[in-house]
């Protein structure tokens, strides 16, 4: 039984975003993907900018200590010599900084970075086209976590899965009211938490089970 569930897991994360085919998905807001040896500075560098909104502050208090704590497990797996798992939880660590980071920019009505590096010509439409498409990954990733919720370890993180759909909810109504870099942040934060728990939950599985291959990109 406990094989066909993790077999069922497995089939899962073939349908996340990221893992299934750049195909048969649309481009989304690039994540910051940041080596396990620099989260350190990432969370860091989150932190100082969450002090300039001191209301936000408070809030992405705790979320800032999970992904420390996260990060703190990753380098306990790396030296215990658990790859997989160690990958997995410094990804969730890197994917809550991203998420603090959008919704503090939501909150100070900042550009996203992306906008800041990308001209104009090489972006996929409108800026209420991005926006809806950010709003339409966060909705899949969501719809994904009534199943994770439902495995190992998923208690001790629930509220980020709370506060995935609160974020998703707050952009849709951003959308709503024609603030469209506001809900593409919002939007992108809650798909960050949605995966920061995915991988979390993939950090649980036992480590002697070999993890899914690689595919090169087209």
């Amino acid at each position: 039984m406990r094989r066909n569930a993790i077999a069922v897991l497995l089939m899962a994360f073939a349908l996340i975003p990221g893992v299934a085919s750049a195909q048969r998905r649309p481009r989304s807001h690039p994540s910051r993907t940041v080596p396990p040896e620099k989260l350190d500075e990432r969370i860091s560098q989150v932190r100082q900018l969450a002090a300039r909104a001191p209301a936000m502050a408070e809030e992405v208090k705790p979320l800032l200590a999970l992904a420390e704590e996260f990060r703190v497990e990753a380098r306990q797996k790396v030296e215990a010599g658990q790859a997989y798992s160690a990958g997995r939880l410094a990804g969730a660590s890197s994917s809550i900084a991203e998420a603090v980071e959008m919704m503090v920019g939501a909150h100070m009505k900042t550009p996203l970075r992306a906008d800041l590096v990308r001209p104009p010509r090489y972006r996929e439409g409108s800026p209420e086209q991005e926006a809806a498409r950010e709003l339409g990954m966060a909705y899949f990733r969501m719809a994904q976590l009534d199943f994770f919720s439902r495995q190992p370890g998923a208690g001790k993180i629930v509220d980020l899965a709370r506060l995935s759909r609160r974020l998703y909810q707050e952009g849709r109504a951003a959308y709503d009211r024609d603030e469209v870099t506001a809900a593409r942040q919002l939007a992108v934060a809650s798909r960050e938490l949605s995966s920061a728990f995915e991988k979390y939950i993939q950090a649980q599985l036992p480590e002697e089970l070999p993890p899914p291959p690689k595919v090169d990109r087209e």
